[in-house]
C-alpha cells in the first residue's frame, strides 16, 4: 500500500504536465469554482491488533480551495465508530490477560472524530471525470469502550484521548454540473497512538514487568492503530474563477471565441487575448492575422502597421516585404516623399528610399512627370551638363544634346565658347555657331571676327582683316592683318582651361562638379592651371564655416578597374591635401574614389572621357552661410591627356 501511494505521488506531476500540454478544450475547467464543500458517508473499518471483518459507519464534511487546477488545499472532519472483536492472540497472551482478564471475543467499539488539513493533487482537473490523490495531517479524538467502562488494568492518565493523524487516499469526482459533482473517496488514516483499541501493548508490558516482578517473552514494542474509510457524497463548488488565465477576458467569452482560457495569449504572438479582441481587433487564435509574414505583436508594438491588412499603406507591397526586403516604410506608399509611390519606383528602377536617385538635384518625380528626363542618369542627353543645370541654370533642353540644333552641344556652347545654347546664331551674323566653330573658326560672339567691317557670313577671309571692296580679304595696300591671336580656331581644343563662374545653390546632398581640375597623366599631381579653380572653391569653406564635404574622384573607363579606382581615390586625396594647406580644417573633409563607376558622358569619345575625369564636392553638411554669394569656379574638361588607353 505504501509503495502504491509513493508511486501515485510521483506520477501526479507527470500526468498534470501532460494535460497542460494537451490541446485546450476551449471552455472553463471543471470544477466551476474555487471553493468546494464536501459531505459524505460510508463504511469504516478498524485496523489494529484486534483485526477482524467488522464494519461500521462514518460521516464526513470538508472544504477545499483550488490554488491551481492541479492543486487544492482543504480542511476535513470525519466522525464515526470503529467496531471490532477484542480477543486474545498468541503474540500477546500475557499482556492481554493482564489488561482485560480471561474474557475473550468481546465485541467492542471506539468512537472517533478526526480533523485534518489536506493537499489534493488532481489528475484530470479540466475533465468531467477527475481522479485525485491526497495526503495531510491532523488530530483524532477517540474514546474506546474499554477505557470508558474502566474495564482495563492500564490506561492513560488523561480523560480525553487524542493523537496525531496522517490521512492518505484516492478520490474520484464525477461532475453532474459545473458546480456539483458526485464524489467517492477511499481513505487510510494512520494514528500516532496504540490506545485507539484500549490495548497499548508496550505500556501494558512495561507495567506488568514493573508491578508483577515477573518476566515475559512478549516483545515490548509500540504499536500503531488506524482505520480506513470509503465515502460516497457530493461536492458543491463556489466562487468560480471567471478569468482563469488573468487576461481580462471572462471564461464564457473565451469559450465563445474558442480561445484558451488557461493561457492569456492563446496564439503566443506576444499580445494577450484581451489586447487582440478589445484593442487590435485581431484574431487571438492566429499569430499573424493578416497573413503578411509579420506576427500581430510586431505589427502593433514595433512597426505600428495594421495587423488586419497585409498592405497597410495600400501600395501593393506587403508590409513584411517592405520591412524585411525593400527597407521601405510600410506606413507610407511613397517612402522617400518624391511623389512616386514605391512600386512605381521599383518598376522604373529608381530607389524608393531616395527622392533623387541619380543625385542631379531633381527629384525622381520631377524628372519623370515634369521634365521627362531619366531619373537614373544625372545627364539624360549626355551632353555634359546635368539635367538640373540645363533646367534651372541654362534653360536648355535636358533631353537634347544640342538644344538650338546649331551643331554644338549645349556643353560646348555654355562651357567652352560661352555662346547662347538657345540660339543657333549667337552673334546674329547669319552663320550658325556650329558653322563658325567647325567650319570657319570664327568668333561665335562677334559677327565680324576680324573687325574689318565685313560680317563673317559675307567675309571671304573672316580671320584676316580686309576691306569691303575685296570682300574682306585684303586691304587696298595689299597687306593683310592676322587675327589669329584674337580667336584662333585651334584654341577651342587647346590645353588651356576656360574659366567660368556659376551661381549655384549650395545645399546638403548637392554635388558640385569641379571641371578643369586636371592632373598629370596617370598621376595624382594637380596641374598648375587647376590651382585658380581650387583657390576659388576653397572660399566656400569660409562662406560656410560649418560645411562638411566629401571629395569624390572619378576617372574614365580606360585601363583596369582596380587601377582606376585607386587613381580616383589618390586624386581626391591630392585635392584634400591642397585644401588643408590653404587652411581648411581636415575634420571637414573626407575622400572617396569611384573610379569609372559613375560616368557623366559616353566613354566612346575623347570628349566624353574628358568629361568623366573629374573632381566633385558632395555636400554632406551645409550649415549656415555668412553671405549671400554662392559661387563655384569651374572650367572645361580640357583634352590634356590624349586618347591613349594608358592615359588617365
Amino acid at each position: 500500500m505504501h509503495k502504491l501511494l509513493i508511486y501515485l505521488l510521483l506520477i501526479i506531476p507527470a500526468i498534470s504536465a501532460a494535460q497542460s500540454d494537451a490541446e485546450f478544450q476551449g471552455r472553463p475547467r471543471y470544477p466551476g469554482g474555487l471553493l468546494a464543500l464536501r459531505v459524505g458517508a460510508g463504511p469504516t473499518k478498524y485496523l489494529g491488533q484486534f483485526t477482524d471483518q467488522s464494519v461500521s459507519t462514518h460521516f464526513t464534511a470538508g472544504a477545499s480551495y483550488s490554488i491551481i487546477p492541479e492543486l487544492s488545499v482543504g480542511l476535513g472532519a470525519d466522525f464515526g465508530t470503529c467496531t471490532y472483536s477484542r480477543r486474545e492472540r498468541r503474540l500477546f497472551t500475557t499482556s492481554y490477560q493482564y489488561q482485560f482478564g480471561t474474557e475473550n471475543g468481546v465485541p467492542r467499539s471506539t468512537w472517533y472524530s478526526t480533523f485534518t488539513g489536506e493537499v489534493q493533487f488532481n489528475f484530470f482537473p479540466r475533465q468531467r471525470l477527475n481522479g485525485y490523490a491526497f495526503a495531510g495531517g491532523g488530530i483524532t479524538f477517540f474514546n474506546p469502550d474499554d477505557y470508558a467502562q474502566e474495564q482495563v488494568t492500564v490506561r492513560p492518565f488523561q480523560d480525553r484521548f487524542a493523537t496525531l493523524t496522517v490521512p492518505l487516499g484516492l478520490g474520484l469526482d464525477v461532475f453532474l454540473l459545473r458546480n456539483l459533482s458526485l464524489n467517492a473517496e477511499w481513505r487510510l488514516t494512520f494514528l500516532f497512538s496504540d490506545d485507539f483499541d484500549a490495548f497499548n501493548s508496550a505500556a501494558i508490558a512495561k507495567d506488568y514487568l514493573s508491578t508483577q516482578k515477573k518476566t515475559t517473552s512478549e516483545a515490548i514494542e509500540d504499536g500503531r492503530d488506524g482505520y480506513s474509510t470509503v465515502t460516497v457524497g457530493f461536492k458543491y463548488f463556489l466562487f468560480e474563477n471567471s478569468d482563469l488565465d488573468g487576461d481580462l477576458l471572462p471564461n464564457d467569452e473565451e469559450e465563445a471565441l474558442l480561445t484558451n482560457p488557461y493561457d492569456a495569449d492563446t496564439d503566443g504572438d506576444g499580445l494577450s487575448d484581451y489586447e487582440e479582441v478589445r484593442n487590435a481587433r485581431t484574431d487571438p487564435k492566429l499569430r499573424d492575422s493578416d497573413g503578411d509574414g509579420l506576427n500581430d505583436y510586431v505589427e502593433v508594438m514595433k512597426y505600428r502597421t495594421n495587423p488586419l491588412l497585409a498592405d497597410t499603406d495600400g501600395d501593393g507591397l506587403a508590409d513584411n516585404e517592405e520591412i524585411a526586403h525593400l527597407k521601405t516604410n510600410p506606413l507610407s506608399a511613397d517612402t522617400d516623399g518624391d511623389e512616386l509611390n514605391d512600386p512605381d519606383e521599383m518598376r522604373r528602377g529608381t530607389s524608393p528610399r531616395d527622392a533623387d536617385t541619380d543625385r542631379d538635384n531633381l527629384t525622381d518625380a520631377e524628372e519623370v512627370r515634369k521634365h521627362l528626363t531619366n531619373p537614373l542618369v544625372a545627364d539624360s542627353d549626355g551632353d555634359g551638363i546635368s539635367d538640373f543645370e540645363e533646367v534651372f541654370t541654362y534653360a536648355s533642353n535636358p533631353l537634347v544634346p544640342d538644344t538650338d540644333s546649331d551643331g554644338l552641344t549645349d556643353y560646348d556652347e555654355v562651357v567652352q565658347y560661352h555662346s547662347d545654347a538657345l540660339k543657333a546664331d549667337t552673334d546674329g551674323d547669319g552663320l550658325s555657331d556650329g558653322q563658325e566653330i567647325r567650319t570657319f573658326g570664327t568668333n561665335v560672339l562677334n559677327r565680324d571676327t576680324d573687325s574689318d567691317g565685313m560680317p563673317d557670313k559675307l567675309d571671304r577671309c573672316p580671320l584676316l582683316a580686309g576691306s569691303i571692296n575685296t570682300i574682306g580679304c585684303a586691304d587696298p595696300d595689299g597687306q593683310q592683318r592676322s587675327v589669329a591671336s584674337i580667336w584662333p580656331a585651334k584654341r577651342m581644343r587647346s590645353v588651356d582651361t576656360l574659366l567660368r563662374i556659376d551661381t549655384l545653390v549650395i545645399r546638403e546632398g548637392g554635388i558640385l562638379t569641379l571641371f578643369g581640375v586636371n592632373f598629370e597623366v596617370n598621376k595624382d599631381v594637380i596641374r598648375a592651371e587647376s590651382i585658380p579653380i581650387l583657390e576659388e572653391n576653397a572660399k566656400l569653406f569660409t562662406n560656410y564655416p560649418d560645411m562638411e564635404v566629401e571629395i569624390r574622384g572619378h576617372t574614365d573607363a580606360d585601363g583596369a578597374d582596380e587601377r582606376n579606382l585607386d587613381l580616383s581615390l589618390k586624386r581626391a586625396m591630392a585635392v584634400q591635401r591642397y585644401l588643408e594647406t590653404v587652411g581648411v580644417d581636415p575634420a571637414r573633409l573626407t575622400v572617396k574614389g569611384f573610379g569609372e563607376a559613375s560616368p557623366l558622358a559616353s566613354n566612346e569619345t575623347a570628349f566624353g572621357k574628358a568629361r568623366n575625369r573629374r573632381i566633385e564636392f558632395f555636400i554632406a553638411k551645409r550649415g549656415a552661410h555668412l553671405n549671400a554669394e554662392r559661387h563655384l569656379l569651374t572650367g572645361e574638361p580640357a583634352l590634356i591627356e590624349g586618347p591613349s588607353t594608358d592615359v588617365k
